[in-house]
């Protein structure tokens, strides 16, 4: 009798793979982007329709159409998928730039409706992603140049550790990505006119936008190039409030990368438990006064006449029990900032500022918790390795110790020698 249920229950899983999502079915959808001069193109709507498929042959009839003037109709096949993955549908989606101007993606967002066409939230059990084709997220501020191919990746799966056997339900959903793409260069224009666009539309640019500045921060006459990110435009309610730390409201710009490397204090030599050395928190670190000195002079002038001063609220240590309110032209991120609070395994409990400051809107954008797409945070060195980077926070379970990222947020002692990559809000 055992057996026969055991084989019951691997044919349900069997026929579950093969009539589930579809399988990993792989569809290439051309957009063209009809981009001339300065003229910004609201793209259409793209609809993916799952449907059902003969068994016996394991492939899919399924149909894509691109909704608006254009539309087309596109078959797929699917393969059946390795259940260890948890994977069961994905397609790829081409954006082709024809245009005679550079594009950047402006906003893209996916929704799913039901078989009855009625909008809906997934439920739990599933996650939902859009990625770029190396397997990253996409979001704004991406990069499409002119005759410049890119795909994009719709991928459904089980969220990790679910037992595929407890699932009885099996729905059809069509899946919508409604994207935009503008034609303002953040990447190309001046910093006059980037402030003066800004000033009349914090959101002129999106979310993700990169630039290159010039600095010679090693001060050896050899000046070299480092990219910006915008990491914030958004201003909500919250950051209104007082007391609030204002280094993730406004314009916020980060460095995409590791610019350099420093330790966040050194060690107390006459202490007798090996330095006390996060103690002052980030308003009395060695770090603070190096960024907002040596990093802060390595900028471009016409960059340095655009940031503004932050109010910045950093949390404390074990042996303290009063958050650090500082005023910074450059400040370090703080873990929430990157990761937001998160909730159940890898969940950030000892940042004492945790409530007073928001997560940022690229990494908003790009689902960053604790716990997913860790790899979002990642940023590289100069030889292009991924390497941990400094945050500004002390960690509250101890005496020596301050935040850091990396795939991942960890702690380090505060005399180590880190990634260095600072913040900064231009107004």
């Amino acid at each position: 009798m055992k057996n026969i249920r055991t084989k019951t229950h691997n044919l349900y899983k069997i026929i579950f793979l093969f009539i589930v999502f579809l399988g990993i079915g792989y569809a290439f959808l051309e957009a063209t982007l009809n981009i001339n001069g300065d003229v910004t193109v609201e793209a259409p709507e793209l609809n993916t329709y799952i449907q059902s498929f003969d068994v016996a042959s394991a492939s899919v009839p399924g149909t894509a159409e691109i909704v608006g003037n254009d539309k087309r109709e596109i078959n797929f096949t699917t393969s059946l998928v390795n259940e260890s993955s948890n994977i069961f549908y994905s397609i790829g989606i081409n954006f082709i730039n024809k245009g005679t101007k550079d594009a950047y993606l402006e906003s893209v967002d996916v929704k799913v409706y039901d078989s009855t066409g009625s909008e809906i939230t997934l439920p739990d059990i599933y996650k939902l992603y859009l990625t770029n084709n190396d397997g990253y997220n996409t979001g704004p501020g991406r990069e499409l140049k002119v005759g410049e191919t890119q795909v994009y990746r719709i991928i459904f799966r089980y969220k990790n550790n679910i037992d595929m056997s407890t699932i009885t339900d099996y729905p059809t959903y069509t899946f919508k990505i409604k994207y935009n793409f503008t034609t303002e260069s953040f990447a190309n224009d001046d910093w006059q006119t980037i402030k003066t666009k800004i000033k009349n539309n914090p959101n002129n640019y999106p979310v993700g936008s990169t630039k290159i500045i010039n600095m010679d921060l090693n001060n050896d006459g050899t000046p070299e190039n480092y990219t910006l990110r915008i990491a914030n435009t958004s201003t909500p309610s919250e950051c209104n409030t007082a007391g609030y730390s204002q280094s993730a409201c406004g314009v916020v710009l980060e460095f995409k990368d590791i610019i350099t490397t420093h330790r966040m204090n050194p060690v107390d030599a006459s202490s007798s438990s090996n330095g006390y050395n996060s103690y002052g928190g980030w308003e009395y670190s060695e770090m603070r006064n190096y960024i907002n000195n040596t990093i802060y002079n390595a900028l471009p002038t016409e960059l340095k006449n655009m940031i503004i001063s932050t109010t910045v609220v950093s949390g404390h240590n074990m042996r303290e029990t009063t958050n650090f309110t500082t005023n910074d032209l450059l400040y370090l991120l703080s873990p929430i900032e990157v990761w937001g609070k998160g909730t159940g395994q890898g969940q950030i409990n000892y940042d004492t500022a945790d409530t007073i400051t928001r997560q940022l809107d690229y990494y908003s954008y790009k689902k960053l918790t604790p716990a997913d797409n860790i790899n979002e945070a990642s940023k590289s060195n100069s030889d292009g390795s991924i390497t941990k980077w400094w945050l500004r926070t002390a960690f509250s379970n101890h005496i020596r110790q301050f935040y850091l990222s990396n795939s991942g947020w960890g702690v380090n002692d505060a005399d180590g020698v880190l990634g260095v990559s600072p913040a900064f809000r231009i107004g």
